[in-house]
């Protein structure tokens, strides 16, 4: 008994299915990765955004003749920063400051918008060079921000945060 393939219009329909089929899995492809590029650009233009907004804070040091190094912090964003930690170090560690050490670092709960802030640093030894300054602080919309020696500012990762808030409870 021969094998029974079907009629014409049988295998029309099935290979019209099929075609739709693959139409519609290749538009949901195309319709994800479309999604996630702009979720990428739009994460982009929010961090930039941030960026912006936090560009104006800064500390640098004012004296430090002696173990006494006299700095100042600037706040000079439009909304106030948080949880405010500068380090004053003869090099840098290549990590951000840590509160947890108070050696050579000072916390400042908050700070103002354009609010400027004199305060010392009692160092161990005189710091025969200039002294390097770096610090962390948290922005209004919870991220927070490293200030290193060179002037960079940079965003710091959520595990980073996690870690220390962690250590601070622990």
């Amino acid at each position: 008994m021969p094998a029974d393939w079907g009629s014409v219009p049988d295998w029309v329909q099935t290979v019209g299915n099929l075609v739709i089929l693959v139409t519609a899995f290749e538009a949901i492809r195309r319709e994800r990765q479309r999604t996630r590029v702009l979720e990428r650009e739009q994460l982009e233009q929010s961090r930039q955004r941030d960026l912006e907004l936090v560009s104006g804070v800064s500390a640098w040091p004012e004296d430090w003749s002696s173990r006494d190094v006299r700095l100042v912090c600037r706040n000079g964003c439009a909304e106030p920063i948080y949880d405010v930690t500068i380090q004053v170090s003869e090099v840098s560690t290549g990590a951000p400051p840590d509160r947890s050490d108070p050696q050579g670092t000072k916390s400042i709960f908050m700070m103002r918008p354009g609010e400027e802030v004199e305060t010392s640093i009692d160092l161990l030894h005189t710091v025969p060079d200039q002294p390097l300054v770096e610090m962390v602080f948290r922005d209004t919309r919870g991220n927070r921000w490293w200030r290193q020696v060179d002037g960079r500012l940079l965003p710091l990762p959520r595990s980073a945060i996690t870690a220390r808030v962690n250590e601070d409870d622990g």
